[in-house]
């Protein structure tokens, strides 16, 4: 294994963790059980639509960067235990401290896009 192909790999499983990681917070604050215990639910309950659309598309480009990264075998197994645990975090955030789900969305959200980026220039220019 070269090194360019490991560092590659492993931008891919940190770009993979932070955008399920923001994926699984938004469609946890685009719940309705959530909304009603979350501080500030006023300015939530007019982003649910976002959030709900935001965390599939997360979700949807965490698999893609899993699938081209793996394939189709070892890709979806990765993705799913790096869901596992994100779900564990989130469940964790959500249960116990409720004010810290929003920050948490938007800093992993904008950290994933952006390695996400740089992942997929890497990927366009290695080719």
């Amino acid at each position: 294994m070269t090194e360019s192909a490991f560092s590659l790999s492993t931008l891919a499983a940190i770009t993979q963790a932070l955008l399920t990681l923001a994926a699984l917070s938004c469609l946890c604050l685009a719940s309705a059980h959530h909304l009603r215990q979350s501080p500030g639910q006023a300015t939530l309950k007019q982003w649910q639509p976002v959030l709900f659309w935001c965390g599939w598309a997360l979700l949807a480009t965490a698999a893609a960067t899993a699938i081209t990264t793996q394939g189709w075998g070892l890709g979806l197994v990765t993705l799913l235990g790096i869901l596992s645990v994100t779900a564990f975090a989130v469940v964790g955030l959500a249960s116990y401290r409720r004010s810290g789900l929003v920050p948490i969305a938007l800093v992993s959200g904008i950290c994933g896009v952006a390695l996400f980026a740089k992942w997929l220039l890497a990927v366009l220019l290695a080719q």
